[in-house]
C-alpha cells in the first residue's frame, strides 16, 4: 500500500514520516518551502518521551505537484479547511478510487470530500506538532489519532500501518460527536494566539482557564439557541 500525504506541513510530515519509518511507502505533497527544507535536512520527528525518528533526505519523496498522488492507494488530507473543496476536486481527477482520510480539524471536511470522492474516512489528530525548522517536527502534546471505522476495504490496512508506525490509534464507527468536541476545545486557540501562552499554561493558569471555560459556555449557548433543543443538538452531533 502506497500512502500519499496531501498538505505535508507539520502534521503531515510528522504522521507521514512515522508511517514511512514503520515500513509504509509514502509520497509527501506540499509547499515548495517545505520541500526545500526536507530535501536539504531530511526529517527528524521528535516525540514527548520516545527517541527521535530520523529519515535521510534521500529516502524521502517530497513533491509539490499533486498529480504524483495518482500512484497512491490511500491519501491523507492534511490541508486547512478552506482548501478542502479544491483538494477534493483535484483528488477526484487524480485518484478517484483511492481511500481518502481527512486528518483535519473541523466538522464538515469529510462531507466536503465526499461530495467529490466515493471512499472517505473522517479522522481527528488529538495532538499538536510544531515545525522547528531544518526538517525537525516536534510533537508537543500526547493523544491518539482517531479514525472513523467505515468498513471500507482499505481501512484494515490503514489501521495496521498506523499501528506499525507506533502511532496511538483509536477507531469509532460514530466519529461526529468527537469532531464537535475537538472543534469546541480548539476555541482556546484564539486565547493562545492573543496571549502568546502555550497550551500547558492555558490549562494550568486559573485566569486563562476561566476565559476558556467562558468561551466553551458561549459556544454551547450558541448551539442551543441555534438548534432549539437538546434533542436537536444530540441528533446533530450523532
Amino acid at each position: 500500500m502506497r500512502i500519499g500525504v496531501y498538505g505535508a506541513g507539520a502534521i503531515g510530515c510528522f504522521v507521514g514520516g512515522l508511517l514511512q519509518a514503520g515500513g509504509a511507502e509514502v509520497i509527501f505533497v506540499g509547499r515548495t518551502r517545505t520541500k526545500t527544507e526536507v530535501d536539504t535536512h531530511g526529517l527528524t520527528l521528535e516525540d514527548l518521551q520516545a527517541a527521535p525518528v530520523r529519515l535521510d533526505a534521500g529516502a524521502i519523496r517530497y513533491e509539490t505537484d499533486p498529480e504524483v498522488l495518482a500512484e497512491c492507494d490511500v491519501v491523507l488530507v492534511c490541508v486547512k479547511s478552506a482548501q478542502t473543496e479544491a483538494v477534493a476536486e483535484q483528488l477526484a481527477k487524480t485518484v478517484p478510487s483511492a481511500l481518502v482520510v481527512s486528518l483535519q480539524n473541523g466538522v464538515r471536511n469529510p462531507e466536503t470530500l465526499r461530495i467529490h470522492l466515493p471512499d472517505v474516512m473522517a479522522g481527528i489528530v488529538e495532538f499538536n506538532v510544531r515545525s522547528m525548522g531544518d526538517g525537525v517536527f516536534r510533537r508537543t502534546m500526547s493523544g491518539p489519532i482517531l479514525l472513523e471505522s467505515t468498513g471500507s476495504p482499505g481501512t484494515t490496512e490503514v489501521f495496521a500501518a498506523m499501528e506499525r508506525s507506533g502511532i496511538a490509534l483509536q477507531t469509532k464507527t460514530d466519529i461526529l460527536p468527537s469532531q464537535w468536541t475537538k472543534m469546541i476545545v480548539n476555541l482556546n486557540n484564539a486565547v493562545s494566539a492573543l496571549s502568546g501562552a502555550s497550551t500547558p499554561t492555558l490549562l494550568t493558569t486559573p485566569g486563562y482557564r476561566r476565559v476558556i471555560a467562558d468561551i466553551i459556555d458561549e459556544a454551547l449557548r450558541i448551539f442551543e439557541d441555534t438548534l432549539g433543543s437538546e434533542e436537536d443538538y444530540l441528533d446533530l452531533i450523532r
